[in-house]
């Protein structure tokens, strides 16, 4: 089944780290990716393999959907991050909403 036809969620057991930002992908992509000073950005990569190589971000948007998705994957610890202050600043830049969200099972401790 194609990604644009799935509903639900697939597992509960997840970490995930995401920006919504209401607005146009390629507005969104330009900005991001000038933004973290990205050294390589790869455009248009539906049902291409790609790979990711470290930290990377996957911007996506659903056809029909006002929203545009910044998902974080291969977290590599003390690098660029998505975090609360990005969202902040999609919406202060592009003027629009913007959300963060964080999911994760597992329990931080510090000292």
């Amino acid at each position: 089944m194609s990604l644009e036809y799935k509903r639900g969620i697939v597992s509960i057991d997840l970490n995930q780290i995401l920006a919504f930002v209401k607005a146009s992908i390629e507005l969104v992509a330009q900005t991001f990716s000038q933004a973290i000073q990205a050294e390589i950005w790869q455009r248009d990569v539906y049902q291409c393999e790609i790979e990711i190589v470290g930290q990377g971000f996957i911007i996506f948007q659903f056809r029909e959907h006002p929203w545009t998705l910044i998902y974080q994957v291969n977290f590599v610890p003390y690098s660029i991050s998505l975090e609360t202050k990005n969202a902040q600043n999609f919406s202060r830049l592009l003027n629009t909403p913007a959300i963060y969200y964080k999911v994760s099972l597992l329990l931080e401790v510090g000292c």
